[in-house]
């Protein structure tokens, strides 16, 4: 091979090694990967952004505010806390107003544009209905449909900022937003204020941009779970980690009690409350329990049962709006042990996941 021959080759793999890193760089520069945690308490879509519940979620830094997100196994939670837009106006009130967001969805993950699968979400006033457009084309779009989800706007200060300012909280199905085979999903979002004057998207193309859509890691439950509930004390740990309650357990009838949320959540479970019959509906797992207030029974899979020999161990409502419950038969009516340490005043509750 000549010297001119042999420089040439060269010249060809240089030109061909730097195409190469051309193209991926053009195709990933952008992407970054995050990862979500698990909510193993849920925030509450009530427009009142609890730090309680947004505590250690993903946190996004875009120019206007931050994005938070955090899931579970049935839902990805969303903050979308504006904290440059802190005026207050009318609009949120109308049904169609002037400050709303979108939030874009790569339904398939794979960077690039699926027709009539990815979609847009949006809401902008304060009922709480979600909907969502399916993506026709680069810039065209299906009729709304109602999402199973939720959305709230707020106005106030939030744990990122004194200063009151818009935000909203919104939750989304997993279901709806990912083919089920990903653990993770791929989203772009917009905000729009008439006053002050926002406009901001990213990517700064939008859906035209898929490739640069945020790819974030979704967390899953741990099969082994163990929380620990120190009596008179807000501080609850979940595998060793903290988290705070509003409301502090207390021993009734030599048996300690949990508001309701604080017991059923960390577990992956769901409850539902009907204020008129003051009654509980229960899922966890395949487990499902009904229990009334002042009830000393309940139904656990359709079988009524004693909550306790002791009648007086039932539900009880506290302020500022709790039911809470006894510990023990909740958490061993879907399997769990339950240790007390009597010289620590701590309750621990073990799970395994099936």
């Amino acid at each position: 091979m000549t010297i001119e021959r042999e420089a040439k080759m060269k010249k060809k793999w240089t030109t061909s090694i730097f195409l190469i890193i051309f193209i991926f760089m053009h195709t990933f520069a952008f992407a970054q990967t995050y990862q979500s945690p698990y909510a193993f308490l849920c925030p509450q879509i009530d427009g009142k952004c609890d730090e309680l519940y947004w505590n250690k979620a993903l946190s996004i830094d875009f120019p206007y505010g931050k994005l938070m997100i955090k899931n579970n196994y049935q839902y990805v939670y969303f903050l979308l806390d504006i904290v440059e837009d802190t005026f207050e106006d009318e609009t949120l009130k109308h049904p169609f107003c002037h400050d709303y967001f979108e939030l874009y969805v790569d339904w398939k993950g794979s960077g690039r544009l699926t027709r009539n699968f990815d979609r847009v979400y949006f809401a902008c006033n304060s009922s709480g209905r979600l909907v969502y457009r399916y993506i026709t084309d680069s810039n065209a779009f299906s009729g709304a449909y109602n999402s199973h989800g939720k959305s709230k706007a707020g106005f106030g200060p939030t744990f990122n900022s004194s200063t009151a300012h818009r935000y909203y909280e919104i939750k989304i199905p997993l279901n709806e937003i990912k083919i089920a085979s990903n653990d993770f999903i791929r989203i772009g979002f917009a905000i729009y204020s008439k006053n002050p004057h926002i406009s901001y998207q990213y990517p700064s193309n939008g859906i035209s941009d898929m490739e640069k859509f945020h790819t974030v890691r979704l967390s899953f439950p741990p099969k082994n779970l163990e929380l620990i509930y120190t009596l008179n004390s807000k501080v609850m740990k979940v595998n060793q980690e903290d988290f705070s309650m509003d409301v502090v357990p207390y021993i009734y009838g030599n048996r300690i009690f949990l508001p309701i949320r604080y017991v059923v959540e960390p577990f992956g479970g769901v409850f539902a409350w009907n204020s008129e019959d003051q009654r509980l509906v229960i899922f966890i797992q395949e487990d499902d329990i009904i229990m009334q207030v002042n009830s000393p029974r309940a139904l656990l899979n359709g079988k009524e049962i004693k909550i306790d020999n002791d009648p007086s161990i039932t539900p009880q409502w506290r302020p500022p709006g709790r039911v809470m419950v006894p510990l023990r038969f909740l958490a061993e009516a879907v399997g769990c042990r339950v240790f007390w340490d009597a010289k620590q005043q701590q309750a621990t509750v073990r799970f395994t996941r099936k």
